[in-house]
């Protein structure tokens, strides 16, 4: 497959993926994508990943693309702790959560894999987060 085959095709992944707003973008160079472009959440970022990696002819993909410039908020850290205690499958003494502008730090311990991601999802659920650096280790 050429490279102009592939750029199409990742074009159109791209273009048709109804998670991936027309500000991403990506450039093709050989069998290799990087993604470029602004999103409004991680999901979306995640989805241009996902809709591009599997495509024949993708060796690899740089993901690049940034999140919008979000304003902090001074209770970021009290909200997102509360989304943590209420999901069942964390135990909130455990997970600490730290912010700094809008960068969410998790540490602690979870039980399973699971809960690691369930954990990273609630912070990157509020709307003033732009970057969450999951420290949380598991100890099964």
């Amino acid at each position: 497959m050429s490279e102009t085959d592939v750029a199409k095709e990742v074009a159109r992944a791209l273009s048709t993926s109804v998670n991936v707003p027309d500000s991403i973008r990506a450039e093709v160079h050989g069998h290799a994508v990087v993604l470029i472009g602004e999103a409004e959440w991680d999901y979306q970022r995640a989805a241009a990943r996902r809709a591009v990696q599997v495509l024949p002819g993708v060796l690899s993909v740089d993901n690049r693309v940034t999140l919008t410039a979000r304003p902090s908020a001074p209770d970021a850290r009290e909200r997102i702790a509360r989304a943590i205690a209420r999901n069942a499958l964390l135990d909130s003494d455990s997970i600490h959560v730290a912010v700094t502008g809008t960068t969410v730090t998790l540490t602690g311990s979870v039980r399973s894999w699971a809960a690691r991601r369930q954990a990273a999802q609630a912070a990157w659920a509020s709307p003033h987060v732009t970057a969450v650096d999951n420290r949380l280790a598991v100890s099964i």
